[in-house]
């Protein structure tokens, strides 16, 4: 996956009064200095200096060891202005960085309730959270459309999954299974059932919906109708053959198809299930020109292949 990639997709539109305005840290021209406005978050990881002798007007509990050191090597490419700075300070953005990488790099740190992860409150956390997975689940929502790069998409929508259900300690490529849960549990019993329809998947070794038959689970809440109609929508028995101009794709029907090179992408529907779809002319001076792929899209589940499998079941 690129790396960063909530800093770099994950940003609201102008004039968004969400959390996401303070989340994600600026860039070296607009970082604030003394003192920097303070987010509704900022009183549980940062206090106040009493003495501002030098440009450090906001000082971390724990300075030299702040509960998110080591989670991200340089990943704004600030280290040269960094190493400059006398001490490290603080801005806004880092918690949610620090939040947001816990969920990707240490799933199992959420697991149950607890009352503070590697150092910081759950409390403060849950703010930040529950706008990413808004967030997240609404860029996830844009891959049928083109809206957004399909490996956007992918992603946003495997970890939007992963933030909700994150007291079960969801891996890398759970969002298509917990989708799958989630579908069959209905929302009324959504709470009740699928930590209980995940924690069964898992112990038989399922790690995706793709499994074969159409005898719903004994605790599924949909009509026998309905499951086979829920079972329609998935990907599974995507076949998807990437050659060096065009991708041939065997897809379910009225699934959306989408291939890309570099940033530039075309859509695609099958009609009779399967489609030989070229690349896209890439963009002028686009400097990822010649990486192609190719994704498929059906309402609520997606198929890509590539280094974006890893997204589609649970490592």
């Amino acid at each position: 996956m690129p790396e960063d990639f909530a800093a770099r997709f994950a940003r609201p539109a102008q004039g968004s009064r969400s959390h996401l305005t303070t989340w994600f840290r600026p860039t070296a021209s607009s970082r604030p200095r003394c003192p920097p406005p303070a987010p509704a978050w900022s009183g549980s990881a940062t206090k106040r200096s009493a003495h501002t002798t030098n440009s450090t007007c906001w000082t971390p509990l724990n300075r030299h060891n702040p509960p998110w050191a080591g989670l991200a090597a340089d990943p704004d490419g600030q280290g040269q202005e960094d190493e400059e700075e006398e001490e490290w300070q603080p801005v806004a953005g880092d918690l949610a960085r620090a939040v947001l990488l816990l969920v990707v790099r240490a799933p199992r740190a959420f697991r149950g309730r607890p009352a503070y992860i590697r150092g910081i409150p759950a409390d403060s956390m849950a703010p930040v959270l529950d706008d990413a997975q808004r967030y997240l689940a609404w860029l996830g929502a844009q891959g049928p459309l083109a809206t957004v790069h399909p490996w956007t998409a992918v992603t946003a929508a495997d970890l939007a999954q992963r933030i909700r259900r994150r007291t079960l300690a969801p891996t890398r490529g759970a969002g298509r299974l917990l989708w799958m849960c989630e579908q069959m549990a209905t929302p009324a019993h959504t709470h009740q059932l699928v930590p209980g329809m995940w924690q069964a998947a898992r112990a038989r070794g399922i790690d995706s919906p793709d499994w074969p038959g159409t005898t719903p689970p004994s605790v599924c809440r949909l009509h026998p109708a309905d499951y086979r109609a829920l079972l329609n929508t998935r990907t599974t028995g995507t076949a998807i053959t990437l050659h060096p101009d065009r991708a041939h794709i065997r897809a379910p029907r009225s699934a959306t198809l989408i291939t890309w090179n570099g940033a530039a992408t075309a859509r695609h529907t099958t009609a009779d299930g399967f489609v030989e779809a070229p690349y896209p002319s890439p963009r002028p001076d686009d400097p990822s020109a010649g990486r192609t792929g190719a994704a498929v899209f059906t309402r609520g589940d997606r198929t890509t292949a590539g280094w974006a499998t890893a997204c589609t079941s649970a490592n």
